[in-house]
């Protein structure tokens, strides 16, 4: 697969049947030791008002968190990371693992965007290992597009209150720090090309 060497080595290859978060993977996600990332990561939370964001790449159709944060003095004290809980793990996804094509009250998934306004109501997804661990109400994700067009992760904001208001103008705030994060992986890679 391409997807590490996309990723800027964020990720890179285990040995087969290594197990990450209880589950067998053939990537994992290294801990974000990129603090550019984490605090772009950050900055969805406090323009949407959520308690933690997490960044992930694609790989082999399966999303897999890089990087993740928390508003500065929130459940983690003054710090901005949550203490890779969630690294390695995958999130609900824009993909096979999204609730596709669904238009309600409480959930719009397009294939582009997963917003769930308030997950308790989704009787289906209290077993996915990422529901279990974080205990989401909102789920809010969007793809990371390189500048070519290419979905190479998502980001993804998660609040512990429901948002039934969540439309537009919040979905458009989202997609503007999914295009900085995309834009910071897309240069990260570029360095590291150029440096080879």
């Amino acid at each position: 697969s391409q997807a590490p060497d996309q990723a800027n080595g964020l990720l890179h290859k285990v040995s087969p049947g290594s197990v990450v978060n209880g589950h067998n993977h053939s990537t994992m996600a290294s801990p974000a030791s990129d603090p550019t990332l984490v605090a772009l990561a950050q900055l969805g939370t406090y323009r949407l008002g959520c308690t933690l964001a997490f960044v992930s790449l694609v790989d082999n159709s399966e999303t897999y968190i890089i990087a993740e944060a928390a508003p500065s003095g929130s459940r983690c004290g003054n710090k901005t990371s949550v203490d890779g809980i969630t690294i390695g793990m995958s999130t609900l996804g824009l993909g096979k693992n999204a609730i596709q094509d669904t238009r309600s009250s409480n959930i719009t998934s397009d294939g582009i965007s997963t917003i769930i306004r308030d997950v308790r109501m989704e009787a289906t997804l209290e077993s996915h290992p990422f529901v279990e661990r974080i205990r989401p109400r909102l789920y809010a994700e969007v793809p990371l597009t390189t500048s070519c067009g290419e979905v190479i992760g998502t980001y993804c904001v998660v609040n512990n209150k429901p948002c039934h208001h969540f439309g537009a103008s919040e979905l458009a705030e989202l997609q503007d720090v999914a295009k900085a994060v995309a834009s910071h992986l897309e240069n990260l890679g570029a360095v590291r090309h150029y440096r080879q």
